[in-house]
Formats: structure tokens, C-alpha cells, sequence
């Protein structure tokens, strides 16, 4: 049976492969043929063009298992090896620049001991970026695994107002802030959240609202959807400090009830990735697969008696 999603036809069954002895290749080459093979605008994705390449090692030898994580870091690589993973599936760069580029990096301290131990482990490291967010085969439907994951991971999946390609927003019974911020961090495994706004609200609209960078207008269309829609809850990967939190904090200033929770980007995405090995594990049912937080960056310092010294 073949259906009609709202990017391309698509086969109705995940390809499985169903059997242990596999190169890394091979799982790497599998797994694509369950993404979708277009992006939001329609264009063709490749291996060539994307971000979604051998970030590290060798591809053409057996996998002895597989750990998927947020961002491959010294934690993430000593528990690969622990765990006896010689393959790790990182969603973002793991050398700190766009494209991973590391021939600025020859004399770089960091760069050259975190290197040793890829290599003293013999571990290979993809990234799975843009397929991912192209869509995953998920029950006969390509939807953004990144955050097809965090509503599952937040258990939200009836409260979703939005498509399914790529859920972001939500209409929850009305809620106080205070339990939302539990929740997240419970399930985010946070040491804490920034908030931007009404810090005793009720909120009902939620939307994650992914880059807040002020690109292009993106954050003006961005405000004027929170302003139509009547959108409580802001929740994006990252956010500056001269658009939507500030139109923000004008907005609580005229007793308006709207507030941004900011946990970070990594932190925020960590939950897909927290969802892949459930997807992964119906591909390759005979390998070991498991998922390894690479861990909340942020610790904070609150200023306990509420002064601004001089």
C-alpha cells in the first residue's frame, strides 16, 4: 500500500534489516531509506549536501552497537565504550563549528585529547540532522523526529493543535506555569529553567517556537502568530535578547499573561534524540541501541536577595 503524505508518496512499512552482523554503512544507508527524502521546502536531500555525514572513524566496519545522544561529548564517548558501542549517532557537530570543520583545530588541546579517544576506542561518530528533521516513517507518516520526540517525551500527544510533520504547538487544559516548569525539567532531566515574563501564570497555548534569532523576519512572524493565536507559553532552542523577549516583557508590563521558558537548545532537542532508539529499534531489532544524555550545560547562580549591587 502506498500513501500520499504532504511531502511525497511514501511506503506504508518500515524497511527492517533483520539480522546483527551489519557494517555501519549498511545501518547508515537503512535508515535513510525511513526518512523522508525531501526538506520543508521540497528539495532533495542528499548525503552530499546535508549536515548528515561521518563526523568521525570508519563507516566500512561492523557495528557493535549503537548509542544515540544530543551532542557526542567526553561523557557520551567514555559511555559508548562502556557500554561496548563502537557507533554513535549524534544529532549536532561534535568539533564546535558549523560543518565540523577541524583544520583550525591541529594545535587545539581539546580538540586533539577528545580525538585520542575516538581513536583509542575505535569509535565512529554520524550526525543525524537534516534527515532527521526532514521526517521520520512514523505510523505511516513522515513527521520531524526531533520533535515528534519531545511530545512523546512529554506526553502531550493529545493536546497537539498542529501537524503532525512537525509539532509545535499544543493547547493544554489550563495549567499553572509552576507545574509546567516540573514537568519539563522532570522529563528534560534540567537543573533549572530561565523565564522571560508572568512567572505565576496560567497557560493553555504552547508553542515551540525553534530559533529565536531574529533572521529575516522570522522573529516578526514569529511574534505576530504568538499575538493572533493567543499563544501563552513561548518555549524556543534559543532566543536573543531584542525581539520576542522583549516584546515579551512589554507585553507583561501591559498585564498581559505570556512568558518564554528557556532551557537551552541541546537541552530542548536532547529529547528526540531520547526518542530514536524506540524508532531505531524496530530497523534493527538484533542490535544493541541506547540512548546517553549528554547532559544539561547550565548551572545557575541566583541572586538570593534580589538587589542590583552597584
Amino acid at each position: 500500500m502506498i500513501i500520499k503524505t504532504g511531502w511525497q508518496f511514501v511506503k506504508t512499512k518500515l524497511t527492517i534489516k533483520n539480522h546483527i552482523n551489519m557494517k555501519i554503512s549498511e545501518i547508515i544507508s537503512l535508515i535513510l531509506k525511513n526518512c523522508c527524502g525531501k526538506d520543508k521546502y521540497g528539495n532533495k536531500l542528499d548525503r552530499i549536501s546535508t549536515s548528515d555525514k561521518i563526523l568521525y572513524g570508519n563507516d566500512d566496519i561492523e557495528c557493535t552497537g549503537i548509542i544515540v545522544t544530543c551532542f557526542a561529548n567526553i561523557k557520551v564517548i567514555e559511555e559508548a565504550h562502556r557500554k561496548g558501542c563502537n557507533f554513535i549517532i549524534t544529532h549536532e557537530s561534535i568539533f564546535w563549528n558549523h560543518g565540523d570543520r577541524t583544520d583550525w583545530l591541529q594545535q587545539n588541546s581539546v580538540f586533539l585529547q577528545k580525538k585520542a579517544l575516538l581513536d583509542q576506542y575505535t569509535i565512529t561518530i554520524w550526525r543525524f540532522h537534516d534527515f532527521m528533521h526532514a521526517g521520520l516513517l512514523i505510523d505511516n507518516h513522515f513527521s520531524d523526529g526531533i520533535y515528534y520526540g519531545l511530545m512523546k517525551s512529554l506526553g502531550w500527544e493529545q493536546y497537539l493543535i498542529d501537524s503532525l510533520d512537525k509539532p509545535l504547538l499544543y493547547k493544554l487544559p489550563k495549567t499553572p506555569l509552576t507545574n509546567i516548569t516540573a514537568h519539563l525539567m522532570k522529563v528534560l532531566n534540567l537543573n533549572g529553567l530561565k523565564i522571560i515574563g508572568n512567572n505565576k501564570s496560567e497557560v493553555e497555548t504552547v508553542l515551540f517556537a525553534e530559533h529565536c534569532q531574529s533572521k529575516k523576519d522570522i522573529d516578526c512572524q514569529k511574534i505576530t502568530k504568538i499575538e493572533n493565536e493567543n499563544i501563552d507559553l513561548i518555549i524556543p532552542l534559543e532566543i536573543v535578547d531584542y525581539s520576542i523577549a522583549a516584546y515579551v516583557r512589554d507585553a507583561c508590563l501591559l498585564q498581559q499573561s505570556k512568558t518564554i521558558l528557556i532551557a537551552g537548545h541541546f537541552n530542548i532537542e536532547e529529547a528526540g534524540m531520547k526518542y530514536l532508539p524506540n524508532w531505531l529499534k524496530k530497523l534493527f531489532p538484533l542490535i544493541y541501541i541506547d540512548y546517553v544524555q549528554s547532559g544539561d550545560m547550565y548551572n545557575y547562580i541566583i541572586n538570593q536577595s534580589n538587589t542590583i549591587p552597584i
